[in-house]
């Protein structure tokens, strides 16, 4: 009777490679296959947070107040600002160049996932100043987010899927102090 009962459970267990991709890591799931570059940075940003130990991050008012505009921008916010870039496009059809220049400035631009296996996106933030040890003017941070794309044909309601598989985050933007 123990033998017929692992039988039944490994045919069930087999049969769930059809199934939806699970939801431990799903930033975005849904019937489109067209997205664009700032959804993608939007649905990517809820895992980005900043610690409530951050010093000067509340104002005198309790309003959160950095991160700030670069330098150089050219339009000068009030509101702390994120900026973010796709780094990376990673092909299914390795004769599609996807690598190349990837203008984000063009918000309305929209990646279809049907295309794509994989994604890199970094979020940049400046301060500036440092303020911790060894403190100093100009400072900026990054978090970058190594994203897989999932299609799955027998999922009418998230055919298209995308899911975390590891985030980086660089101190002063350097390698060299990133935890993985």
């Amino acid at each position: 009777m123990s033998y017929f009962r692992i039988i039944i459970f490994l045919f069930i267990l087999g049969d769930l490679s059809g199934q939806c991709p699970p939801n431990n890591s799903i930033i975005y799931s849904s019937e489109h296959k067209l997205l664009s570059f700032d959804s993608i940075a939007q649905y990517a940003a809820p895992i980005f947070w900043f610690s409530p130990d951050e010093p000067k991050l509340f104002n005198q008012f309790g309003h959160i107040q950095m991160p700030h505009n670069l330098p150089y921008a050219k339009e000068k916010l009030e509101t702390p600002v994120v900026y973010y870039k796709i780094k990376r496009l990673y092909s299914l059809n390795k004769s599609i160049p996807v690598n190349g220049s990837i203008n984000t400035f063009d918000r309305s631009k929209s990646l279809d996932l049907s295309g794509i296996s994989a994604l890199e996106i970094e979020y940049y933030l400046y301060y500036n100043e440092e303020t911790g040890l060894g403190g100093h003017p100009h400072d900026i941070e990054s978090v970058s987010l190594q994203i897989k794309v999932h299609e799955n044909n027998e999922c009418k309601e998230s055919r298209y899927a995308l899911e975390v598989k590891r985030v980086i985050a660089k101190a002063h933007g350097l390698y060299w102090f990133e935890n993985a």
